[in-house]
């Protein structure tokens, strides 16, 4: 495999899992994050009456949000340890890799992309667990900013088994409009030969 024996693989933006052709891969939900929380609600009373004015009221009730990122997303989809292996296989195909070392290989997908001068780059790199939690209510205590990040990190439950962790390198506007010419994939080569940070199992 080119990724444990070469350090080359490809990254697909977002927006892509909603029509792949995977059927079992494909989220048509991808990008976009739906959930509900307590709140105030408007409600209104309708009379068969033509001549009754609608009746509103502002009532405690459940309010339906949903975000999405104007950023481009690319997640690298990887499931964490405590995935059934088996179960993975029989999804996925055969053959599975562990990544011994994620933050290494975080660093070094952040230099291919960035540079590695300490300067900032066209990328946000960094990992996230996915939340299987769409359309349900949450009441965490998380902040509005907070759960905008559910946009690239939610998932229908159906998914759950998956266990996914995704190592999100996020577009930064200009920056990386500037540097790349196609939007549908990242092709990432890491420079290294044989990747030391991954291995088959």
């Amino acid at each position: 495999m080119q990724f444990t024996e070469e350090g080359k693989f490809r990254v697909g933006l977002l927006e892509g899992y909603k029509n792949i052709e995977c059927a079992v891969r494909r989220d048509p939900t991808e990008g976009e994050g739906v959930y509900q929380q307590p709140g105030r609600v408007v409600a209104g009373r309708f009379s068969l009456d033509p001549r009754e004015k609608p009746v509103w009221t502002e009532e405690d009730g459940i309010q339906k949000h949903h975000t999405e990122n104007c950023n481009s997303i690319f997640p690298f989809c990887c499931s964490n340890t405590s995935a059934d292996l088996e179960k993975m296989k029989s999804l996925f195909g055969p053959y599975a890799v562990k990544i011994v070392s994620p933050v290494s290989l975080a660093i070094e997908i952040d230099y291919f992309l960035n540079g590695d001068d300490g300067n900032s780059g066209p990328f946000l790199v960094f990992g996230k667990d996915v939340e299987y939690n769409k359309e349900l209510l949450i009441e965490d205590g998380r902040t509005p900013e907070e759960l905008t990040d559910l946009a690239y990190t939610q998932k229908p439950a159906k998914f759950s088994e998956e266990k996914e962790f995704r190592f999100c390198l996020m577009a930064l506007g200009a920056k990386y409009l500037q540097s790349n010419n196609s939007t549908d994939y990242l092709a990432i080569d890491l420079g290294c030969g044989r990747n030391s940070y991954a291995k088959m199992l």
